[in-house]
Order: C-alpha cells, then sequence, then structure tokens
C-alpha cells in the first residue's frame, strides 16, 4: 500500500500536511458511505503520522536531544483514534478557502465578470453549498464583491440570494452596497474589456471552442459553464501572477491612452481658440 498515493501527497514529515491531505480525502470518503476507501485512508493517515513522529524522534537523537517516553496519546481498543469533527473542521476551512480563490479566479477575469451561468456553477458546488449558512462567510463574501466595480445589476440579484439575512449589520443594508447597487445599473454586460491580457482571451476562446464542438453555444447553460470552470480554473490558478501582472500593465496603457486622448482634445480646442482669436 503507498501510503503517500493514497494520501495525495508526496513523501513528507510535516504532520500538518499529512493533515490536510487527510482532510481533503476524507470529504471524498464518508464511512458510512465509503467503509473499505475510509478505512484505507485512515491506515494509510496513521501510518504516514507514524514515520513522522519517528523521523522528528531519529532527529532529536542525532542532534543529541533526550528523548522521553512516546508522548503520543494510544487510543484504547476500539477507540476510533481520529477526531471527525476535527477533520471536518479542516474540510470546511480548506472547502472556505478554495472556494474564496475560485471566486476571486472568475471576478478578476473581464471575460467572466458579468457570466452569471459561471457563478452560478461555482456558487451550487456540493463541497461550498454548506459555507453560506455561516454568517461569517457571507460577510466576507460580500466584502470581496464591493472590491469589484464591474459587476452588473444582474449580478448582485444574485449575490443578495446569498446575502440576504435578518443581521442588522449585513452588508446589504450598509450604503456601500447601495452605491455598487446604483453603479451596476449603469454596467452593461460584456464578455471582454481593455484589461483582459491576450493570453487570457486565447485560453477563454480555446475553452469555449471545445465546448462548442461539444454541442454546448458558449456559457449559455449551467452545464456548460460548470465544464468551462473544470478546464478554466486550474489553468488560472496556474498563470494567476502572470494574470495579474498582465492586467495591471494593460490598465496603465488604458489610462494613459485616455490622459493623451483628453490632453490632445484641450490642445486642439486651445489651438482653435488661439487661430480664431
Amino acid at each position: 500500500m503507498d501510503i503517500w498515493e493514497i494520501l495525495g501527497i508526496e513523501e513528507t514529515f510535516d504532520k500538518t500536511e499529512i493533515k490536510r491531505a487527510y482532510a481533503r480525502k476524507a470529504k471524498l470518503y464518508h464511512p458510512e458511505e465509503h467503509p473499505k476507501e475510509y478505512q484505507r485512508l485512515r491506515s494509510a493517515y496513521r501510518m504516514a503520522v507514524k514515520l513522522a513522529e519517528e523521523s522528528k524522534k531519529a532527529m532529536e537523537i542525532d542532534a543529541g536531544v533526550p528523548v522521553g517516553e512516546d508522548e503520543t496519546e494510544k487510543p484504547s481498543e476500539g477507540e476510533n483514534p481520529y477526531n471527525y469533527e476535527e477533520v471536518a473542521s479542516y474540510v470546511s476551512k480548506e472547502n472556505e478557502e478554495q472556494f474564496f480563490l475560485e471566486f476571486e479566479l472568475l471576478m478578476e477575469n473581464p471575460c467572466l465578470t458579468n457570466q452569471i451561468n459561471c457563478f452560478r456553477a461555482l456558487f451550487s458546488r456540493e463541497e461550498y453549498r454548506s459555507l453560506f449558512s455561516d454568517a461569517g462567510v457571507r460577510r466576507k463574501l460580500g466584502e470581496r464583491i464591493l472590491t469589484c466595480k464591474n459587476f452588473g445589476s444582474h449580478m448582485l440579484d444574485f449575490f443578495e440570494t446569498y446575502l440576504a439575512d435578518d443581521d442588522p449589520d449585513s452588508i446589504l443594508k450598509q450604503k456601500e452596497w447601495r452605491s455598487l447597487r446604483k453603479a451596476a445599473a449603469a454596467t452593461a454586460q460584456k464578455d471582454i474589456s481593455i484589461t483582459a491580457g491576450p493570453e487570457e482571451i486565447d485560453e477563454h476562446q480555446w475553452i469555449l471552442y471545445r465546448l462548442r464542438s461539444a454541442g454546448y453555444a458558449g456559457l449559455t447553460t449551467q452545464k456548460a459553464a460548470e465544464l468551462y470552470l473544470e478546464q478554466y480554473l486550474p489553468w488560472a490558478k496556474e498563470h494567476r501572477e502572470e494574470l495579474a501582472a498582465f492586467r495591471k500593465k494593460k490598465r496603465k496603457q488604458y489610462l494613459a491612452w485616455n490622459i493623451g486622448v483628453v490632453a490632445g482634445v484641450f490642445g486642439a480646442v486651445f489651438l482653435f481658440w488661439f487661430l480664431v482669436a
């Protein structure tokens, strides 16, 4: 049995990394639904932790540090050595971090900012559905939305179905949200803006081409959006830094172009006034 393959990580003696790997896998194999797979996962986790502890002891001996008795808590016979609630909390935290990363990848992409089916596909993923019952997650989501000024009204309508609650401090009751609502009313839906980089557009169009080849008309359905995200999100995670740098450069170029246009107009007006006068 290759414990590292079962855990889905490279060989490591870092107990924190081992626990996180176990948490990620545990959400796939509930003990009641997949008893055999879960048992294999538990065994791999136990062996990995044991190897990590033995490695730590060996390093202490090599360093001349006195080693006492094994302080690892030993479960009694028949006792489950895993705190499933602790694992669940790890899974929930990782799901939250993963959700906000993927949400930001969509929000940052001008090709997708107002593609509602992409956000529907993301929000309806099974591993994320339970997140929105947490008031802290809802508030964090609202704060992220406020940082984007390009959402259209249809997108804010969608987000409000997840943010709505009776909390008197709800983000929906703040003036910043009302201002965003007002600005969104004038925001037209668009697929690509000046801030999108050619690499991003090429990847976006290439994935759309593959979807159309499979019989889907762009992102017009949630199913098509789900298939799109399966291909786009892994790519975007890998190239996030390059895309951010390219967008920043593009925004500077766009700003410089606008300044040049305004300066040119004022110059022409001044010249006309000078000649007429």
